[in-house]
């Protein structure tokens, strides 16, 4: 309360409010501070008077000097007012002498050795804010006792006397305005209500039940434009953070290189493993909002990422990449067009990895779905509350065409159908290519059938990129400002390069650099 005596001295026009009551004021603080101030009294009756204050007491104050509403002309000596009859208080003079008082009251005396000592202001004295006195309080570190003062303020009255003075309805306030009744009388709905454009906690949908019996089912516009600034032959991959060129391998050496790895015991499955590892984590936290959003205080359905399973080598990194975000917590749904066969092939050894790889993906809680397109779409628009948000496209891969994979008629159908959905123009920022967008020769960078091709936002080279992807942009398949690239460690043996000549530019590429994903960008 002695930022109320404080503020007094502010401005020219002195006019202050002291609510609710003197009763109540005065047992705040001792209301001796407002002898000889002059004041205007609100009473409960609606009469008003003012005068000067003469005396102070728990049950009256007396005027000097009164006059009164009713009768404005005549003046009151000792003009006495109950306490409990005064509706409000306010000083409207200050005494004559009230600076040149409290300039005496607050002289700092001299000590014998003729220092200053300065000392806080005493209780019930008002200091002078016009000096600068308050500079020398600061300067001794006499602090004011907020607490203190603040356990005198009689909140609990205060505040009931607020709600008595409040006759607003509950109805009419800012939280009546959402209630079913209010709503339901406007002619059209203008605010959601409180459960509405959020997903509830224990939300669900059929996820559980998809792929229990899909297992035994049996059942766009051309990319390339024609423009003048195209990328030239030389154009190259460079490291994004450093501008290092990346070196270009053809589909011939790439796939030497991975058969001279198992060679050194890095088998196919073992670099599906690694890629799986650094593709998910890529992809949780670049795409699906990172530890933000995958974690168990989430309330909202996990994210949802489709895989299209297609080349046998492609397919089987694809598919670990879906169990990695399995365990982390995302729902994974893959689709292939043939059905896989279960039979070993000896002549077929990526077909057996991708077998093996198909069976982790489902007993680790992905879901997948066969040669069915109609099933696929009413899974995901009708049967799942989330959208997909990631499309990845593993159809074909560097070393494979889809004529070869898809050589039967009824596959070619579902083939197309497939390409054109995820070409639609909502989906190009989710589309994730693994080597090269399907539809586009890993090794000339021309399409077979352009209207064929999957339209990537992402393109994720392994190991190395290929030669094709450089091709595409010269053959107007890629455009620069669209497609994003990144580069992934799969564990090739750096010992694998220098065995044969061909492959020696290669060397200690990956031993160089300390991370396991790069970011590439297209530079001429």
């Amino acid at each position: 309360m002695k930022s109320v005596v404080a503020n007094k001295k502010l401005g020219s026009k002195l006019v202050y409010s002291v609510y609710p009551s003197l009763a109540k004021i005065n047992r705040v603080y001792n209301m001796t501070e407002f002898l000889n101030y002059k004041v205007n009294l609100t009473l409960k009756d609606g009469t008003k008077s003012t005068g000067i204050i003469t005396h102070v007491d728990p049950q009256q104050i007396i005027l000097n000097n009164a006059s009164q509403s009713i009768s404005p002309d005549q003046l009151l000596s000792n003009y006495s007012v109950k306490n409990t009859d005064i509706l409000d208080l306010k000083v409207v003079q200050l005494p004559p002498n009230f600076k040149k008082k409290n300039k005496q009251q607050h002289q700092p005396p001299v000590s014998a050795g003729g220092s200053v000592s300065v000392n806080s202001t005493p209780r019930g004295k008002s200091p002078d804010w016009d000096s600068n006195e308050l500079d020398d309080v600061k300067a001794t570190g006499a602090d004011f006792d907020f607490e203190a003062n603040l356990a005198m303020f009689d909140k609990k009255s205060v505040f009931a006397d607020f709600q008595k003075m409040d006759h607003v309805r509950p109805h009419d306030r800012l939280v009546g305005h959402n209630k079913l009744e209010n709503v339901n009388k406007q002619k059209k709905k203008e605010k959601y209500d409180n459960n509405e454009m959020v997903l509830d906690r224990n939300r669900s949908d059929n996820w559980d039940l998809i792929g229990s019996h899909s297992t035994t089912n049996t059942n766009t516009p051309v990319i390339g434009k024609d423009h003048t600034s195209g990328v030239a032959a030389q154009s190259k991959f460079v490291n994004s953070s450093n501008g290092t060129v990346l070196p270009l391998a053809t589909p011939v050496q790439l796939l030497e290189i991975e058969r001279l790895s198992v060679e050194y015991g890095i088998s196919a499955n073992i670099m599906a493993e690694i890629c799986g590892t650094n593709l998910s984590q890529l992809i949780i936290n670049k795409i699906l909002g990172g530890e933000t959003r995958l974690n168990k205080l989430n309330h909202n359905l996990p994210p949802l990422v489709l895989l299209l399973i297609g080349s046998s080598r492609c397919g089987s990194r694809a598919l670990a990449t879906g169990r990695h975000l399995t365990n982390h917590g995302v729902r994974v749904l893959a689709f292939m067009i043939n059905s896989p066969s279960q039979e070993q092939d000896e002549q077929d050894e990526d077909r057996d990895h991708l077998n093996l790889q198909l069976r982790l993906f489902e007993s680790n809680g992905g879901k997948l779905v066969v040669n069915n397109f109609n099933e696929l779409l009413d899974i995901i628009t009708n049967q799942l509350d989330t959208p997909v948000e990631l499309i990845i496209d593993a159809l074909q891969g560097y070393d494979d065409h889809l004529e070869d994979i898809y050589y039967e008629q009824k596959d070619q159908i579902v083939l197309r159908q497939l390409i054109n959905w995820v070409n639609e123009p909502h989906q190009h920022s989710r589309l994730m290519s693994m080597e090269i967008p399907s539809g586009i020769d890993g090794g000339s960078g021309i399409p077979s059938d352009e209207t064929l091709v999957v339209k990537s936002k992402w393109c994720i080279s392994m190991g190395f990129p290929i030669s094709g992807l450089i091709l595409a942009y010269k053959n107007n398949q890629l455009e620069v400002e669209e497609v994003g690239h990144y580069l992934l460690d799969i564990g090739i043996p750096n010992k694998v390069y220098s065995t044969k000549t061909n492959l020696r530019k290669f060397d200690k590429f990956w031993y160089d650099n300390a991370q396991s994903v790069i970011k590439m960008e297209v530079s001429k």
